[in-house]
C-alpha cells in the first residue's frame, strides 16, 4: 500500500508542474534537500531515513543540480531513461529537488523489494543496473562493491546518529521531568512543613495531656476520690486552654 502511496504521490507531483530548473536548485541548500529526503523516506515501507540520506550523501553529496559524467541528475542521480521507463517523467523534471528524491526513493523501495530485502544488491543494482541477476544466482556487481560498501557505511552512521539524537532527545526530557519534579516536592515540603510542625506539636501536647490527666485519674482514685463529670469538663476545658496557647493561638 505504502507502495502504491509513494508512487502516486510522484505522479501528483508531475501533473502540478516545474518551475525552470535554475530556480528549483538554487532555492534547495544541502540542508533543505537532506530535510526533503528524510521526508520522503518517511513515506516509505522499505527505505529507512538513514539509508536514503546514505544514497543521497554518495549520489551527489545533497546537491540539488548535480549531473553525472554519464547523465544522471539531481540528488538521487536518477539516469533520465530510467525515470521515463520507471515513472514517466520528463528528464527536465529531475532538476526538481523534491521529485527527483520521490523517484530515488521509490525506486530504491521497488529494487529492496525485487531482492527480497537485500540491501547490498538493491544498492548494487541502483548504481551498476540489472546485472546483479536475480534469484539465488544474484550478487553484487564487482564494479559496484566500493559503492556498496561506502553507502552501508553511511546508513550505520546515520542511523548511529538518529539514535544517539533520540536519545539525547529521550534524556534531556527525563532530566527536565525529574527537575520539575523535585521542584514539585521541593514546593510542597515547604508549604506542608509548618503544618507538618504544627501537627508534630499537637501529637506531643496529646500524649503529654493524656499521660497528665491518666496520672491525676489515678491519685483520685488512690484517694478513693471519685472523678464527677464537672471535674472532668473543667480538666477538658483546662486542656484546651493549654494547648491554645502551647500552639500560638490562644
Amino acid at each position: 500500500m505504502k507502495s502504491i502511496v509513494l508512487v502516486l504521490a510522484v505522479c501528483a507531483v508531475v501533473a502540478i508542474g516545474t518551475a525552470p530548473a535554475a530556480a528549483r536548485s538554487e532555492a534547495a541548500s544541502r540542508e533543505e534537500v537532506q530535510r526533503m529526503v528524510v521526508q520522503e523516506a518517511q513515506r516509505s515501507a522499505r527505505v529507512p531515513a538513514s539509508l536514503a540520506l546514505a544514497v543521497a550523501e554518495a549520489e551527489s553529496d545533497f546537491v540539488a543540480d548535480a549531473v553525472s559524467s554519464a547523465g544522471a541528475r539531481g540528488v538521487m542521480q536518477i539516469m533520465p531513461a530510467t525515470a521515463r521507463g520507471e515513472f514517466g517523467v520528463a528528464a527536465d523534471d529531475l532538476w526538481n529537488p523534491r521529485l527527483n528524491i520521490q523517484l530515488g526513493v521509490a525506486f530504491l523501495q521497488s529494487l529492496i523489494e525485487r531482492y527480497d530485502g537485500r540491501w547490498d544488491l538493491a544498492l548494487s543494482h541502483y548504481n551498476g543496473g540489472s546485472r546483479v541477476g536475480s534469484g539465488r544466482a544474484a550478487r553484487v556487481i564487482p564494479a559496484t562493491r566500493a559503492y556498496v560498501d561506502k553507502v552501508l557505511a553511511a546508513e550505520r552512521r546515520y542511523a548511529r546518529d538518529a539514535t544517539a539524537i533520540a536519545l539525547a532527545d529521550r534524556v534531556a526530557e527525563a532530566n527536565a521531568g525529574l527537575e520539575r519534579r523535585a521542584t514539585r516536592q521541593a514546593e510542597a515540603a515547604r508549604i506542608e512543613r509548618p503544618d507538618a510542625d504544627r501537627s508534630d506539636l499537637r501529637r506531643r501536647f496529646m500524649v503529654l495531656a493524656d499521660a497528665a490527666l491518666a496520672a491525676a485519674g489515678g491519685r483520685d482514685r488512690q484517694r478513693g476520690d471519685a472523678i464527677g463529670a464537672g471535674a472532668l469538663l473543667d480538666r477538658i476545658a483546662d486542656r484546651k486552654a493549654r494547648f491554645r496557647v502551647l500552639l500560638g493561638d490562644g
